[in-house]
């Protein structure tokens, strides 16, 4: 009995101590990233604990994110994008980003990660449309931020067909 009780008490500690928040289906990995390179959607509704510079811009919902920092272009597929950075990189942080498609048909998603083009040791998190042309993604940087590492875009279009594209991040 006494143990059933222990037992009964340690997870209910631990559903209150998890609460809500930040959803991710990832642990750790020894570089100290979220070991996590398949397709999950990193999702801020509710209880969004962000990391914003509460003195930079915004990109118009409310939130800011820092300092504007124009990445260029990139071509993934038949779709052409500019993207925009928010704020600074820097490891274990999150990082807002603007895509806007300049050329092309809407994608069916968006996905962004910032490290390899394979994703390991980074976080998929999925861009929500914003406007006609315009996705918001925020982004967790992995905890080791390679020199090489940069903004991966993924697109999946009505097929499900995915290509994939990357952007120089501002440092």
């Amino acid at each position: 009995m006494p143990r059933t009780f222990i037992v009964l008490l340690c997870l209910v500690a631990g559903l209150v101590i998890s609460g809500p928040g930040c959803t991710s289906k990832s642990s750790p990995t020894p570089d100290g990233g979220s070991g996590d390179a398949h397709d999950h959607d990193h999702d801020h509704d509710g209880d969004a604990n962000h990391d914003h510079d509460p003195g930079g811009e915004g990109d118009g919902d409310g939130e800011s994110h820092g300092e504007a920092h124009a990445l260029g272009g990139a071509k993934i597929g038949s779709l052409s994008v500019e993207v925009t950075q928010f704020g600074e990189i820097s490891s274990g942080a999150e990082v807002a980003f603007e895509i806007t498609i300049t050329a092309g048909t809407d994608p069916a998603s968006i996905r962004a990660w910032v490290g390899a083009m394979n994703g390991m040791g980074s976080t998929k998190g999925r861009a929500d449309k914003e406007g006609e042309k315009s996705y918001h993604a925020h982004v967790e940087c992995p905890m080791v931020i390679a020199a090489d590492h940069s903004l991966w875009l993924e697109v999946e279009n009505a097929a499900g067909t995915k290509e994939r594209a990357s952007v120089q991040l501002h440092r």
